[in-house]
């Protein structure tokens, strides 16, 4: 809930990074996104939000690729 709040606390629009990475050998995809919100007058510290994130893979032959979440990092703002 307190994330939640911060979306409409703090002024500015997230801009989202995202980066995919294949490993053949292990036959992973990993999705690495990061976010910033940058400085605006009055607020110069920003903290994360919320962002939800749809995904979904498609093999060599378009077929949808069964997909698992792994282990989720922790950032310094989650407990």
């Amino acid at each position: 809930m307190q994330s939640d709040a911060r979306r409409y606390s703090q002024a500015g629009t997230p801009q989202v990074t995202v980066a995919g990475e294949y490993d053949g050998a292990a036959r992973t995809f990993t999705l690495h996104v990061s976010q910033r919100t940058p400085a605006t007058p009055g607020q110069s510290d920003k903290g994360p939000v919320p962002i939800p994130i749809a995904v979904g893979l498609l093999g060599a032959r378009s077929c949808r690729c069964t997909c698992r979440r792994g282990p989720l990092p922790v950032g310094p703002w989650q407990s």
